[in-house]
């Protein structure tokens, strides 16, 4: 007998709000803090140092919502761009405030952590670097060492806003023992198409079938498009090959630009669909 996996996640088998979405522009009421609501901690900005990127310096942060309680195993979500999702209009810290004492979503623990000034290279390539750094050094040092979260992979989540979208993406298909959710926004899938040619949608196709589920955001008109292709249209691609393998996805397409509007303010409907009525074994 296989031992227990602590904090399993166990979650209502729905399809509801999966599939593609159109939107319009709304406010999300999770972007202000709600009455009663204990916001969560915020650590300092912290400096990791990585052997893998070779003395590569990291900024990063890490959020616990209000109903964490060590010793109890909570969801664990990573951050790409980690100082864009707590200032940059996603209200990331408040969402989740709101999420988490409302009972939508089970306890969190989240890592901020930003790319310092070498985004590009950190983020595009497909390889499995990002993840190396990751799950072999940063979390087992700053999170792992100091927090109980779920070892179920289905609670880990990496998420990421253009690069460091392809780049979370990345994290999930290399580290598929540790990481099986993934919230894109604009996520630049194409990004990975100038190193040997690699084409997500065409990897999801040609791989045995990966435990995932994937929400993922683009902007209808105002997306990026460039030599490698029009984002939205990549973001599909990749939706129709998650769908043909038969894993759960969603695809919200809505107003305003890159990584913009739309991404912005369905994030707390992305939360809910990926993890409302989930509980976590103690």
């Amino acid at each position: 007998m296989e031992p227990a996996v602590f904090g399993k996640l166990t979650c209502p088998v729905t399809d509801v709000g999966n599939g593609v979405h159109m939107t319009t522009a709304m406010k999300p009421s999770e972007w202000e803090l709600g009455t009663g609501v204990i916001p969560g901690t915020l650590t300092s900005q912290a400096v990791f140092t990585s052997q893998t990127y070779d003395g590569y310096d990291f900024p990063y942060r890490i959020y616990t919502s209000a109903n964490y309680q060590d010793g109890k195993p909570a969801l664990f979500l990573v951050f790409g761009d980690g100082g864009m999702y707590l200032n940059g209009g996603y209200q990331s810290a408040t969402v989740l405030d709101n999420l988490t004492a409302e009972g939508a979503i089970p306890p969190v623990v989240a890592l901020f952590v930003d790319p310092g000034n070498d985004r590009v290279n950190v983020y595009d390539p497909p390889t499995d670097k990002y993840a190396t750094f990751l799950t072999g050094e940063l979390i087992p040092q700053v999170v792992l060492a100091e927090y109980s979260v779920s070892r179920d992979p289905n609670a880990w989540a990496t998420v990421g806003y253009s690069a460091s979208g392809e780049a979370g993406f990345a994290v999930v298909w290399h580290r598929p023992e540790q990481f099986h959710v993934f919230f894109g926004h604009s996520a630049s899938f194409g990004a990975s198409i100038r190193y040997d040619g690699w084409v997500w949608a065409d990897k999801l196709a040609q791989a045995p079938k990966r435990e995932l589920r994937v929400s993922l955001a683009v902007a209808a008109m105002g997306d990026l498009t460039d030599d490698r292709g029009s984002w939205r249209t990549i973001n599909e691609n990749v939706a129709k090959a998650l769908e043909a393998q038969g894993n759960p996805y969603r695809l919200v397409i809505g107003p305003g630009d890159h990584g913009g509007q739309a991404s912005k303010e369905d994030f707390p409907t992305a939360l809910r669909w990926m993890w409302s009525g989930c509980t976590l074994a103690p």
